[in-house]
């Protein structure tokens, strides 16, 4: 059976090789294989109808979607996941928290999301006791360094790093771009185009290194939490295939550990297999003792269990007091094949 991927009317083609149809059977077939869906999309224009139907024939998803008016979609929440609270009107989350709500329409599985970003959307002026007192309950770290509820700005969707961020959680509802959604259920890790520069080294676009190891690190927890489909789109993947510096490799292998010793292992066996890091390193330890020689980075942040069994190992060795002298740190070496979080890499 023959599928025309198609607005409301029947597309006029302009030449054969635009009229191709998309054989169903093939499509499903290279459901693995990001870059050639990617290929077959490329020029396909979406409204709500065709996505809705798509969801429905490639994914089985009932999801019913609405297009606004600033070309976003908007698809209503039934069940709020772990970790993602219900806000007064007016205010939204993005990010993480915006991600997982997108996730749960979507039926599949995430991680509840480690921090809560909210803004305000509201029509009315903020009320700045009510942002204050929400930004205490939800996001304290950030409110600790002066960070609370950030007023959305009119560039918002236009101006994200990654297209999956192109989105808001708010009154019961998601909003995202048409390439947050693709992106989403296709398990595509894309930079977008705000985020692409023009370089002066000649190459077509030029992104930050930060992007390319956050991006990098995204396939790594992906895996590590057993999703084999995640993959960087294939601009993506040239622009890291470009080259990430090590100071930026090794800020993201930090986070790896915070998100545990799995991530940290995925995040470095991709490294490697781009040959970004050295084949010689073994494990994530290993590139923490590398990466804390060739950069000045400081490690501050270890997996959990990593850290419970180093200050467990402090508090018996009786050396908390002592971690401020080289002899403490000799000692404690001797003992650990982890770099302390609170020691300072050479």
């Amino acid at each position: 059976m023959l599928y025309y991927i198609s607005m409301e009317k029947s597309p006029q083609y302009s030449s054969a090789a635009e009229a191709a149809p998309i054989n169903v059977e093939t499509l499903h077939n290279e459901r693995n294989t990001v870059h050639a869906i990617e290929q077959k999309f490329e020029k396909v224009s979406w409204n709500e109808e065709l996505l809705t139907r798509w969801l429905k024939r490639f994914y089985d998803l009932e999801v019913e979607i609405k297009e606004n008016n600033n070309g976003t979609f908007g698809m209503k929440v039934d069940t709020m996941p772990d970790g993602v609270p219900q806000l007064p009107e007016g205010y939204g989350i993005k990010g993480g928290g915006a991600r997982a709500a997108l996730r749960s329409i979507l039926q599949i599985e995430a991680e509840p999301p480690r921090d809560i970003d909210l803004v305000y959307v509201g029509q009315d002026e903020q009320n700045m006791e009510v942002s204050r007192q929400l930004a205490e309950t939800y996001m304290p770290d950030d409110l600790e360094f002066g960070y609370g509820v950030e007023t959305l700005e009119e560039d918002y969707f236009s101006s994200r790093d990654f297209t999956w961020n192109e989105l808001l959680y708010t009154d019961g509802q998601v909003v995202c771009s048409k390439q947050c959604l693709l992106d989403t259920v296709r398990n595509v890790v894309r930079i977008t185009d705000y985020e692409k520069q023009e370089s002066y080294r000649g190459d077509p676009f030029f992104v930050n290194p930060k992007l390319l190891a956050k991006a990098v690190r995204f396939v790594a927890a992906a895996r590590a939490h057993g999703n084999n489909k995640m993959a960087l789109s294939e601009d993506t993947d040239q622009a890291v295939e470009m080259g990430i510096d090590y100071w930026h490799i090794a800020l993201h292998l930090n986070r790896s550990f915070e998100q545990g010793e799995a991530v940290a292992q995925e995040y470095v066996e991709e490294l490697i297999n781009r040959g970004l890091l050295p084949s010689t390193i073994q494990d994530g330890v290993g590139a923490l003792h590398y990466l804390s020689e060739e950069t000045d980075f400081i490690f501050r942040a270890e997996a959990a269990d990593v850290l419970d069994r180093e200050i467990q190992l402090a508090e018996e060795l009786d050396l908390e007091i002592k971690m401020s002298g080289e002899d403490g740190y000799e000692k404690y070496g001797q003992y650990s094949n982890i770099t302390p979080f609170w020691h300072p890499a050479k």
